[in-house]
Order: structure tokens, then sequence, then C-alpha cells
């Protein structure tokens, strides 16, 4: 059985909540591996990325990427938010959109409900690109100290 069909069989018949992925070996520039792709795509479970040089200082940032399409239930939010409060780190969230930023009904809906559960303005950013991949290459390379969480 592949590596990440495994990791998905083993999601669900155990109910974990959170994965936690390394992205890649120290004398490489922070990036996604194929591994991690495979998990963004074909794993349904919040995910964590975390690069090699990650320090979990209390001035250190949890980045949450989406692109608002999907609802996030509250006990997704809540595994993020748990982790990011028990290791001190700032959540930031990440909209992640190809070519447009602008937000369609749906997306609005989505991130003022991230936005009422968050409860901090400037927990919000953009990131945009032509892949999901690349654009949080470029934004891990910007801030190789980040980890970022996901949700599939």
């Amino acid at each position: 059985m592949p590596p990440v069909e495994a990791l998905r069989k083993m999601v669900l018949e155990h109910d974990i909540e959170l994965i936690v992925i390394g992205c890649c070996s120290e004398e490489k520039q922070p990036q996604l591996g194929r591994f991690a792709q495979d998990v963004i795509i074909r794993v349904q479970c919040p995910f964590l990325i975390v690069p090699p040089k990650a320090n979990l200082e209390p001035t250190a940032t949890l980045a949450f990427a989406t692109n608002y399409n999907n609802y996030y239930q509250s006990s997704v939010l809540n595994t993020l938010m748990g982790f990011a409060g028990t290791n001190a780190l700032r959540l930031k969230v990440l909209h992640f959109s190809k070519n447009n930023p602008e937000l369609n009904a749906i997306q609005l809906a989505n991130r003022e409900f991230l936005n009422e559960f968050i409860e901090d303005p400037e927990a919000f950013d953009e990131i945009h690109g032509g892949a999901l991949y690349a654009a949080l290459d470029e934004y891990q390379q910007k801030h190789p100290n980040r980890c970022i969480g996901l949700t599939g």
C-alpha cells in the first residue's frame, strides 16, 4: 500500500486529529516534497508542515493556508488553535488564490466565520500563485521559521 494511502487509512481507523510533516531536509531550501503534496490532496485531516529550522518560540507563527472555499468545522479549528496555544504560536490565516483575490459569497461567509472564531483582524494575510505548492514554497522561503497548517 502506498504511504499516503496507508496514512489515509490510519487517519480514518484511529480518528487522528492532526498530522505533523517535516517539509524537507536541512540542506535544502524549504519546499513541499511529493509526500506532503499528496497528503494535501488525498488525506482528509488537518496537518502541520514543520520546516527544519522552525522555532517554537513565543514570537513564532503557525500559518493556516486556505482558499476560503471550505467551511471549517470548529473541531478542526480547535485542533489548530490548541496546537498554537500550547506552543505559544501566533495563528496567521493565509488566503491562497491563483489569480483573483476577489472572494465569492461562500468564501466571504467562510472568511467571516474564521474572523469571528479567531478574533484577530491582523491574523489574515494573502498569498498568490499558479499552484498552491508553489505559493506555499515561496511563503516558506520568505518565512523559513514558520510552521504551516492545512486541512484537507
